[in-house]
């Protein structure tokens, strides 16, 4: 397992429940990569420290404040799959909570690609792994 890399992962997404999102993307390269499903707020691929940012600040302003739990690592090919939780209130207060899915790559020292996707399948096929 890339402990590192979920080190990482976990460092950055506590930076962002806690709303610090300058502290998170030091656990980004500049030029990370992160690719959307292609039904989730139409923003597909998201390019740089700015870019996710963007998405960051569109998350906070849509669910208000965000929490997300990350869970059930394992190890693919020169990558790792989680599970991610995304808890938070959409407008009128109404609670909103679900799964999503993602592949991450790191470089060495940050991640440099996150790629989500909406069922777990699609994920562990994607980081070469079987379900």
């Amino acid at each position: 397992m890339d402990s590192d890399g979920v080190a990482l992962l976990e460092a950055g997404i506590a930076a962002y429940n806690r709303g610090d999102f300058d502290e998170a993307l030091r656990h980004f390269t500049e030029d990370v990569v992160w690719n959307a499903p292609p039904d989730f707020l139409d923003v597909g691929r998201i390019e740089g420290h700015e870019g996710l940012r963007s998405l960051w600040e569109m998350g906070a302003r849509i669910f208000g404040e965000v929490a997300l739990e990350p869970g059930d690592y394992r190890e693919g090919n020169a990558c790792f799959y989680c599970r991610i939780r995304f808890s938070g209130q959409a407008g009128g207060g109404m609670q909103v909570s679900q799964n999503a899915f993602a592949v991450v790559r790191t470089d060495g020292r940050l991640i440099h690609q996150m790629d989500y996707f909406r069922t777990s399948e699609e994920a562990l096929k994607s980081a070469g792994l079987s379900a």
